[in-house]
């Protein structure tokens, strides 16, 4: 497995594979810049799994989305 850290916007990079950092939010609260643009292209999956309460970015929390 090849890991490579790379500091371009994440919807520029094609990978099978995206580890997002994402800090602790508050339900309804703004998506960093960054991330909403990720969360567009994803078809708002980071919001529906904020919304719903499933994840919330705490520490050692982890989701996966497809």
């Amino acid at each position: 497995m090849k890991v490579t850290v790379d500091s371009r916007a994440p919807v520029d990079v094609a990978t099978d594979l995206l580890a997002i950092p994402l800090p602790t939010q508050r339900k309804g609260a703004r998506l960093p810049p960054r991330i909403a643009a990720v969360d567009r292209a994803a078809r708002h999956a980071i919001t529906a799994a904020l919304s719903s309460g499933d994840f919330t970015g705490k520490a050692g929390q982890s989701t996966l989305l497809y």
